[in-house]
C-alpha cells in the first residue's frame, strides 16, 4: 500500500520486506497498465474520458476483485481485509503524513470489503472527483463505468491471472535473490 504514497527512489533505509513491497506495488502498477485486457478495459471508456479512464479501470476491477472474491480465494473477503488492515496497520510508524490521515478511514469503514458493492465504488470516484476541478471527469468515469462493468468483468478475468501469477515470479526471485 506504501507504494500509492511513498515518492521517488525506493532508499536503503527502508525496512527490506517494505522496500520490497513498494517495489512490487510498483511492478505490479507498470504490468497492469501494460496488460492487454486492462487496456482493453481502459478503452471501451469514451475517448474524452480516457485520460482518466486508467483510475476507473483499477477502481472497478477493485470492485470485480471483492465482488467475485470467492472466486479467487478460499477465505472469506471480510476475514481477509480485517487481517489486512491488522498488517498494514503494524507499518504505521512508516506511513507518509497523507496515509496516516487515510488509514484510519479506511480501516473503519472498511473501503476493502466496501468495493464489493458497485454503488461504493461509484462513490470512491465521484469523491476523489471532487478533490480538484482537475479531477472532475472521473464522475463521468465512474457513471460511464456501471453501463461497462460486465465488459469490464470478462477483462478483468482475462487479466487477474496474469496479474496473480507475475507476482509469484516476482515474490519467489526475492526469496531467491
Amino acid at each position: 500500500m506504501l507504494g500509492d504514497f511513498v515518492k521517488g527512489p525506493v532508499l536503503s533505509d527502508w525496512p527490506t520486506d517494505v522496500a520490497f513491497g513498494i517495489r512490487l506495488h510498483r511492478r505490479v502498477d507498470v504490468l497492469t497498465d501494460s496488460d492487454s485486457a486492462w487496456k482493453a478495459s481502459r478503452d471501451r471508456f469514451p475517448k474524452a474520458l480516457r485520460r482518466f479512464a486508467g483510475i476507473a479501470v483499477d477502481l472497478f476491477y477493485d470492485h470485480l476483485l471483492a465482488r467475485d472474491w470467492s472466486r479467487h480465494h478460499a477465505e472469506e473477503l471480510a476475514v481477509f481485509t480485517a487481517q489486512a488492515y491488522r498488517d498494514i496497520a503494524g507499518f504505521a510508524s512508516l506511513f507518509p503524513p497523507r496515509l496516516e490521515r487515510i488509514f484510519p478511514m479506511m480501516k473503519e469503514q472498511d473501503w476493502l470489503t466496501s468495493y464489493a458493492d458497485v454503488d461504493n465504488t461509484v462513490f470512491a470516484l465521484t469523491r476523489m472527483s471532487h478533490r480538484s476541478p482537475r479531477l472532475a471527469p472521473l464522475a463521468q468515469t465512474a457513471t460511464v463505468g456501471l453501463d461497462l462493468v460486465e465488459d469490464m468483468a470478462a477483462d478483468f478475468e482475462d487479466f487477474f491471472p496474469r496479474l496473480v501469477a507475475q507476482v509469484e515470479v516476482e515474490r519467489r526471485g526475492a526469496n531467491n535473490g
